[in-house]
């Protein structure tokens, strides 16, 4: 006869199922069914029990994804609030922070006659081989589309130029990320305000950590017989 564990979905993943269901210490091959609501598992002639404490990892790492999360947005409303001079400084310190080589900016204001499409070349490295070319449009509330990326593109074809990281505090329409898809010939990254936002969080620019907390756990080899 079979036994049954019911978790509800809200609850409980589909990796976590192996988790939950032990057979003598040991995972045993069970049967998923899936309804609206709930993971149903069957399996046969098993002891099962639920680890709580993966449990409540699972609760603290959803919690800290909740925090990211509002700390992006507070990140992103503040960038937009930037002026051009502030935003232009704000994407060298990025890639300074991000282990980029050389960098070199030209603002909007000094930018000599026929630059247009192109904002700064960023080399892959400290040695300077492999020039990534720069664009970033200052956008709040305009979305970038497929003709502001088709002129950044042409814009690297008269640099003999293949690589390019376009920026933009807003979003990209779908036609415009449609477009470096299947423009296979140049490789373009596309960075929107959210992805920005996310950037520096993750090269601390712009942030602060507030709390550091070590979750430990049992070392069993420790306990464990010889």
């Amino acid at each position: 006869m079979k036994n049954k564990l019911v978790l509800n979905k809200e609850l409980y993943s589909y990796s976590y199922i192996g988790q939950a269901i032990m057979v003598y210490k040991r995972l045993t091959d069970i049967s998923v069914i899936e309804d609206e609501k709930y993971w149903i598992c069957e399996f046969d002639n098993c002891k099962y029990g639920i680890d709580r404490t993966k449990k409540e990892f699972e609760n603290l790492d959803k919690m800290y994804q909740k925090i990211n999360q509002s700390l992006a947005n507070e990140v992103l409303a503040e960038v937009c609030e930037m002026d051009l001079y502030k935003f232009e400084t704000l994407i060298v310190d990025l890639f300074a922070k991000m282990g980029y080589g050389k960098l070199q900016y030209e603002s909007h204001v000094t930018r000599k006659p026929g630059d247009d499409g192109i904002d700064g070349i960023v080399t892959a490295d400290k040695l300077g081989f492999d020039s990534i070319y720069i664009q970033a449009k200052s956008y709040n509330d305009t979305s970038v589309g497929r003709l502001d990326i088709q002129k950044f593109v042409g814009a690297l074809a008269v640099q003999g130029a293949q690589k390019g990281i376009f920026i933009t505090r807003s979003i990209y329409t779908k036609e415009a990320i449609a477009f470096v898809e299947r423009n296979l010939n140049y490789k373009i990254v596309l960075i929107d305000g959210n992805r920005l936002a996310d950037l520096m969080i993750e090269y601390e620019l712009g942030v602060l950590t507030q709390y550091i907390y070590q979750v430990k756990q049992i070392d069993r080899d420790y306990f464990s017989e010889e």
